[in-house]
């Protein structure tokens, strides 16, 4: 797979056409205007404040209202229409929703009735995220759930890390995807403390370093795009021939400020300028998102109903598993006929009877 979360292709012109530009010195190179992309961005909202044919397209550009800081009455339908939005089926568009959201400043948590968090955390199987083959999936989810408050002390971080770290190649890749690699360095730089980790983004520094093109690209202005929120997360400078990653992101920047020409699909240039404006901040998507304290899954609690009473009762109770005697417990307060037991009297019955519970009684 391609990038995650949204996918890091595109258009077919996007593609590694050379520059037109001469070989002379760096001032004949032309820059990006960054205030013309966004401009050009805000120029291609609808009625109901979306963008493009296909939520995709609006949830990177909540990314580049972001990462270029911009206010108004654009983003603010930007963020009513998301809240109107039905959450997805598929995990990468709920990841990328997520960082859509956290660029906007918004709390994944709650936002329009719906917990994206949770979402994300149900595909997980106790080792990695969605699809067993793909790694897409799981570097978004350490992304998105970085900005929603998880860290390496969280067991899920931990294990998807793992995972993600093993899928990489031994030349630094991930897939051979210069676009996949920039996200997978993206997604573990906040824990480069550790060894491994700290290991594993120098290889792909060197990979995506050596992988840069004569016109200074990367093949694509999505996947330049991508490659330049990395070059300035590692503090690096690529260029090739004296061209930098800009240098090629000006060249497909037309005179109305979108990337592409004009000849390409309205979807393909909206996407391209969405990409280029982070690239060209020289902000990475950890740097973008407004991270949000992290909340306790609905997930766990198991939709427990029952009152503090009798959680303190099992808590107390000694050798009995906390868990099955909770859902005894809920099944006995779901008979509204049966007398309430005074919580003193089923602590004393639960501590006497222990040694005859077993785990068959309780299932």
């Amino acid at each position: 797979g391609g990038g995650g979360g949204g996918g890091g292709g595109g258009g077919s012109s996007s593609g590694s056409s050379s520059s037109s530009q001469s070989s002379g010195s760096t001032s004949e190179l032309p820059d990006f205007d960054l205030i013309d992309a966004v401009q050009f961005l805000q120029e291609q909202v609808s009625e109901d404040g979306s963008f493009g044919s296909s939520t995709l397209y609006t949830d990177w550009v909540a990314v580049a209202y972001g990462g270029a800081k911009v206010k108004g009455e654009s983003k603010e339908a930007l963020i009513k229409y998301l809240a109107t939005q039905k959450p997805s089926e598929l995990l990468t568009d709920n990841e990328r929703r997520v960082l859509a959201l956290l660029s906007l400043g918004q709390n994944p948590y709650s936002f329009g009735g719906v917990n994206y968090i949770d979402l994300i955390l149900k595909d997980f199987d106790n080792k990695q995220f969605g699809e067993p083959n793909l790694v897409n999936d799981d570097i978004f989810a350490v992304i998105s759930l970085f900005g929603a408050g998880y860290t390496i002390e969280d067991e899920i971080i931990k294990k998807d890390i793992e995972f993600i770290l093993s899928e990489q190649k031994t030349n630094g890749s991930w897939e051979g995807s210069v676009d996949l690699t920039a996200s997978a360095v993206q997604a573990l730089y906040p824990f480069k403390d550790i060894e491994e980790v700290a290991s594993a983004i120098e290889l792909s520094r060197k990979y995506l370093k050596t992988s840069q093109k004569e016109d200074g690209g990367w093949g694509s202005v999505y996947t330049t795009s991508w490659v330049l929120q990395v070059e300035d997360l590692l503090d690096q400078e690529w260029t090739q021939n004296k061209k930098s990653g800009e240098n090629y992101l000006a060249l497909y920047q037309q005179g109305d400020g979108g990337v592409l020409t004009k000849k390409d699909k309205k979807d393909n240039r909206i996407w391209a300028t969405s990409y280029a404006i982070p690239g060209v901040v020289g902000k990475s998507w950890l740097d973008i998102m407004e991270k949000v304290p992290k909340q306790t899954s609905t997930l766990v609690k198991a939709e427990r109903s029952i009152d503090n009473e009798v959680a303190t009762v099992v808590a107390t109770a000694p050798n009995v598993n906390s868990a099955k005697v909770v859902r005894i417990a809920e099944a006995s307060s779901s008979k509204k006929t049966e007398p309430v037991v005074p919580v003193e009297n089923l602590k004393v019955e639960l501590e006497a009877d222990t040694s005859s519970i077993n785990g068959e009684d309780l299932v």
